[in-house]
């Protein structure tokens, strides 16, 4: 449970971290907006994605 919640954690700090480097890269514009969208999307997953996980293996 520990090493489950340890790597979860650390999947959240990469992304974000990549989340970073991205946005930090990022030309100015229109299209900064529409990826930082997809950024914030991919960070939402990370979090979730596990949680989704675990509800649909108590299910089955």
């Amino acid at each position: 449970m520990i090493s489950s919640i340890s790597s979860w954690a650390e999947q959240i700090i990469i992304a974000v971290i990549i989340a970073t480097i991205l946005e930090m890269i990022l030309p100015k514009g229109n299209s900064k907006k529409y990826i930082k969208t997809v950024i914030g999307i991919y960070i939402l997953y990370t979090i979730i994605s596990p949680i989704i996980t675990y509800i649909s293996r108590r299910r089955a």
